[in-house]
């Protein structure tokens, strides 16, 4: 058993003091932390000082205090210097053995095999995220802002939440349509929103909003029969990209295609002090790194309601606003349409951004969307923000983004309206229960390389990671998932999980007929449904939940009222299986994830095969007036 660190414990103790339950929770939503979580006492019935000794204990236990450590510095970013001091500590002590230390574990030299003393290294970067808040199809008017108001005053409210939760936000970004008809009055709008309760919110000043135009930005009334021949001219050209590159490159020429977004490069300048063009690169520093953005214009030939297939970015473009773009540790791209909106003869502009670009956000869409594409030289990363605005046809959203290239991870926020209020968009995505996404991401050209597997016959016997049984990591996932607080029941500083707000029910056996007719699947649906109680007649009249789970009986159904506490009973029953290593295995679905069928959706949720299904059910009901939580 390691000595335990009294320096890691009293630095548990400064930065969380009574909140340890801010740590737990974010322990929790940790692969590599979830089964260690498992083996310490519920934090909310423990003394934080003795949470915090055990807690340290199975840290240094199973070799995990870098990883202890990259998450405290994500949690607290502003005490850095202090946790990088207490990792110095730790490290220099790691480096000096005990006297009472073992000899170092020699691995079997085999013919032509050298011999080793220790596992190579295998730690990961600090987690260090450029956080960019990507919004857009704002859709700024004067006839919708009875309604955009209320929408966007709470995405602010939300956006200041979030920032809370997940620490400094660097970046915003606004992927086009923020006005509705490119006037002047609509940019007003956007600018009082955007400098006012959005950057407040997010914690930035204008020159940290960035801005690129869409096709609700193009004034249209401003389209002259000059800019109409000079489009249509362009692309009859034996060589349009080269005729592009004229055209772009001469103030003269291009005047009369881009008088249709004169009123959204005045509103542009705001953020683009100087700008005088409708397009535009930089190339800040942000946390350390050099991030090269590109704001291209894939909207200044947008001219009508039927632009799929018709628009250009042109190579042209590309090459002035990714130049130099390779040297950057990120480089993102930022545009309003997808690539089918993308002229043929343009079609090779996706795959110049592609080949540049580590992450490339658009809108139009009104939806949120994340795509990945990878080949042998690289990984992309698209992410559509959906609509922040666009009324009750579409499901409003935006997303906030965590951008980490040296460690070559992207974490993604997708939120959503629900009507009321911003919510995490919990059915985005099967993978993504909590409405964040962790995806890979392009590596910085100067992120360290892990060294190199020289000896593909070394003992990794040294490795600290202890393995894990698959149903210990499935345990841990499905931990993780479900023992988290809705967001909806949450308050400022109060409980984060179930089993923190958990009050115990009694239940109810109850008699139901399925429906089970002559014309249902099960030839015997009736007779089955006629034997539905059967076996369990002990437990008539009002019983506790543990009965129920010890009974043998192992088919059970809950009936209950519409915000009776079902879902959370049933939370609750799958952590307390969870927590028996020899007891039945839960398998949770919701029943938006059986679209596509059982076997489908146990198949997304563990890769195994879903459990038979022939036994039949009973049901229970809880008892009238009581609730889960």
């Amino acid at each position: 058993m390691p000595v335990v660190s009294p320096s890691l414990i009293a630095l548990l103790h400064r930065l969380f003091a009574d909140r340890h339950g801010e740590l737990a929770h974010a322990l929790q939503r940790r692969e590599w932390a979830a089964g260690l979580v498992q083996k310490l006492p519920p934090h909310e019935r423990t003394d934080p000082d003795a949470w915090f000794h055990q807690l340290t204990q199975r840290v240094q236990l199973e070799k995990r205090e870098t990883a202890l450590l990259d998450l405290l510095r994500e949690l607290r970013e502003e005490r850095r210097p202090e946790i990088d001091a207490v990792a110095v500590e730790l490290a220099q002590r790691a480096d000096t053995p005990s006297a009472s230390s073992p000899p170092p574990k020699r691995t079997k030299a085999g013919a032509g095999a050298k011999a080793t003393t220790q596992a190579k290294p295998t730690q990961a970067a600090p987690w260090r995220p450029i956080r960019v808040l990507h919004l857009s199809d704002l859709h700024f008017s004067a006839k919708t802002a009875w309604d955009s108001g209320t929408v966007l005053g709470r995405l602010a409210a939300d956006v200041a939440r979030l920032r809370a939760e997940v620490g400094e936000i660097h970046l915003v970004v606004v992927t086009g349509d923020i006005a509705n008809f490119g006037t002047a009055d609509e940019y007003a709008q956007a600018t009082a929103w955007l400098t006012g309760p959005l950057a407040t919110a997010a914690g930035v000043t204008p020159a940290q909003i960035r801005v690129v135009p869409g096709n609700h930005d193009v004034h249209r009334g401003s389209i002259t029969r000059t800019a109409n021949v000079l489009a249509k001219g362009l692309l009859s050209e034996d060589d349009p990209q080269q005729a592009i590159a004229e055209v772009l490159s001469s103030e003269t020429e291009r005047a009369p295609l881009l008088a249709r977004q004169a009123a959204y490069l005045t509103f542009a300048q705001t953020f683009h002090p100087g700008l005088t063009v409708p397009w535009w690169s930089e190339r800040p520093e942000i946390q350390g790194l050099t991030v090269h953005l590109a704001g291209l214009n894939s909207a200044w030939l947008s001219a009508s309601d039927n632009d799929r297939g018709n628009l250009l970015l042109s190579r042209w473009q590309c090459n002035q606003l990714l130049a130099g773009a390779d040297t950057a540790d990120l480089t993102i791209a930022l545009l309003h349409h997808p690539w089918d909106y993308l002229h043929e003869h343009d079609q090779e502009s996706e795959e110049e951004i592609r080949r540049r670009c580590g992450v490339i956000l658009n809108g139009h869409l009104h939806q949120q969307k994340a795509r990945l594409a990878s080949d042998p030289d690289r990984d992309v990363l698209q992410l559509a923000a959906g609509a922040s605005y666009a009324g009750s046809k579409w499901a409003n959203a935006y997303q906030l983004l965590e951008l980490d290239p040296m460690r070559g991870e992207a974490r993604a926020h997708f939120r959503v309206w629900d009507g009321h209020d911003w919510i995490p968009d919990r059915n985005r995505y099967q993978k993504a229960p909590d409405g964040v996404a962790t995806l890979p991401l392009r590596r910085s050209p100067n992120a360290p390389k892990p060294p190199p597997d020289d000896d593909p016959t070394e003992d990794i016997t040294d490795d600290p990671t202890p393995v894990r049984t698959p149903r210990e990591r499935y345990a841990a996932l499905l931990q993780g998932q479900l023992d988290k607080l809705p967001d909806v029941f949450r308050v400022g500083g109060g409980p984060r999980t179930i089993e923190a707000v958990y009050v115990e029910v009694t239940l109810a056996a109850h008699e139901r007929e399925l429906d089970c007719g002559a014309d249902a699947p099960h030839a015997q649906g009736r007779k089955v449904s006629g034997k539905f109680i059967g076996g369990v007649e002990d437990l008539h009249g009002r019983v506790p939940l543990t009965r129920v789970l010890a009974h043998n009986h192992r088919r059970w159904g809950l009936l209950g009222e519409p915000g009776g506490g079902k879902t959370t009973l049933l939370r609750h029953v799958a952590i307390e299986l969870l927590s028996k290593p020899g007891g039945p295995l839960p398998i949770y679905l919701k029943v938006a994830e059986l679209e596509q069928g059982l076997p489908t959706a146990i198949t997304a949720l563990c890769s195994r095969s879903p459990p038979p299904t022939s036994r039949r059910l009973c049901w229970v009901r809880p008892k009238p007036g009581a609730r889960c939580c």
